[in-house]
């Protein structure tokens, strides 16, 4: 499980997990127009910007460590391509990443990504597989794909159709300030998901919390370390529209009574 490999890897340096990464990486490069980057190209960071009044919108096949956006560029990352080795990736502004089927950001020792301002993070069937923290009026959006994420506060939103939230090793921590909104039906919610113990830490682990369900298409909902939506009136746990048309028939059928 990813889990695991997080874990594992956070024993191991992170010029270690550089070293293992692909070679011949090209310098630092930075966008400012569209461009399609192709699977043969590596660069150790990419950073983009718009180049007012044109937005710039980046078709990602390739290899980078670190990223870094600016202004309202969009950055879609396709089958293939990994964001992958850098420790810290950064949004700003109104920048937007989408990470579709078979893309990666993240999985190695440590990686964080921060997300400011109106930023959006949506995942599509991709993997994020870091230590994610959202800030400010940031957005993340898991359609279906895995999710890595630690931190959700000021006013920022996560909304969650499908897929799978995984904490890495810590329970997510939820500001009262933001919002988390869990999109289906037949939620279950147990504070005892699983045991996590620290490299290490034998005997020093916690509970993990997990929320099972399913989105609106059937696909499953897999949530850890989320606090209790019953007891957190910023976590929400959205019904199907049909489960809101038979309640409201049902209240319907209670006045005309």
């Amino acid at each position: 499980m990813l889990r695991h490999q997080i874990i594992g890897a956070l024993v191991v340096t992170i010029l270690v997990e550089v070293n293992m990464a692909v070679p011949a990486i090209q310098e630092d490069v930075v966008f400012y127009n569209d461009v399609v980057v192709t699977s043969n190209e590596q660069y150790r960071s990419v950073t983009i910007y718009d180049s007012p009044p044109e937005t710039t919108t980046i078709d990602f096949y390739g290899w980078a460590m670190w990223l870094t956006m600016y202004d309202s560029s969009t950055l879609n990352l396709y089958n293939g391509s990994e964001i992958k080795g850098g420790d810290h990736h950064k949004l700003y502004n109104s920048s937007t990443v989408n990470v579709y089927e078979g893309a990666l950001i993240g999985l190695g020792s440590g990686i964080l990504m921060d997300m400011y301002d109106s930023s959006t993070l949506n995942i599509c069937g991709g993997t994020v597989g870091l230590f994610l923290y959202t800030h400010d009026s940031s957005i993340v959006n898991l359609y279906t794909g895995l999710l890595g994420i630690n931190y959700i506060g000021d006013n920022s939103t996560v909304n969650i159709y499908a897929g799978h939230v995984e904490d890495w090793i810590e329970n997510i921590d939820v500001e009262p300030t933001a919002t988390v909104n869990i999109y289906g039906y037949g939620f279950e919610y147990t504070p005892y998901g699983y045991w996590m113990e620290p490299p290490g830490g034998i005997g020093q682990g916690w509970w993990i919390s997990k929320i099972t369900g399913y989105g609106f298409d059937g696909d499953p909902i897999i949530i850890e370390g989320l606090p209790d939506p019953a007891t957190n009136d910023n976590i929400n746990l959205i019904p199907e529209p049909m489960t809101f048309l038979l309640l409201g028939l049902g209240v319907l059928a209670l006045i005309i009574k």
